[in-house]
């Protein structure tokens, strides 16, 4: 309900077919993630004006639905329409680079998430550049050996984190590399999605901080665990 209202809102407000399913995108995944009718209605609106913001820059509408994407998730983790339009800006153009170097669209996806986060966490553009560009490769190699989307977006989400922590673009996809082994060990062991992003995560951060890949890959494994655990 909350998508549809937020997708028609869009149309009338004039946006494209494609920035009206990035709204809706937006505002049901607010809902999901438990906010309120009125954050629903704001998120899609933020993902709606990215997204045609996006388009209206030329850039393609998978780059689009990213940016729409990277804002409407700014505004349900409490961030302002400002720096939420920013983020937007940011993973759109990530995204647009990605594909335009003949990276996959779920490649990209992970380029403008990092990229997006990257302006949230206050790096600047050139910053929030590399990590995208850092993201999508490692993204992509996960992908390329056969690892799942869900693994995939976990050594997109380590590559980025390793450039906004400081670390080189080779440290970068070490941790994405990592990340993604982690979690599809977790998903292959019958572990639900949510452990497998812990575990990836747990497992690039352990790489980050200077762990042996073995180190890391146990680090994975006690996270996934942990996080199976509580659910």
């Amino acid at each position: 309900e909350a998508a549809g209202e937020a997708a028609q809102k869009a149309l009338d407000d004039g946006l494209s077919p494609d920035a009206a399913d990035a709204a809706g995108e937006a505002a049901g995944a607010a809902i999901i993630a438990g906010k309120t009718a009125e954050e629903a209605a704001a998120a899609g609106e933020a993902a709606g004006e990215a997204a045609q913001k996006a388009l209206d820059d030329g850039l393609s509408p998978d780059a689009a639905d990213a940016a729409g994407k990277a804002a409407g998730d700014a505004i349900i983790a409490g961030y302002t329409p400002e720096q939420a339009a920013a983020a937007g800006e940011a993973a759109g153009k990530a995204a647009q680079k990605a594909l335009d170097a003949g990276l996959s669209p779920e490649a990209a996806d992970a380029a403008g998430e990092a990229a997006g986060e990257a302006v949230l966490a206050g790096k600047s553009p050139e910053e929030a550049a590399a990590a995208g560009e850092a993201a999508g490769k490692a993204a992509q190699a996960a992908l390329d050996a056969g690892f799942s989307p869900e693994a995939a977006a976990a050594a997109g989400e380590a590559a980025g984190e390793a450039i906004m922590d400081g670390k080189s673009p080779a440290e970068a996809f070490e941790a994405g590399a990592a990340a993604a082994a982690a979690s599809q060990k977790a998903l292959d062991d019958g572990l639900s999605p949510e452990a497998a992003a812990a575990a990836g995560k747990a497992a690039g951060d352990a790489i980050i901080a200077g762990k042996t890949p073995e180190e890391a890959a146990a680090a994975g494994e006690a996270a996934g665990k942990a996080a199976q655990k509580a659910l």
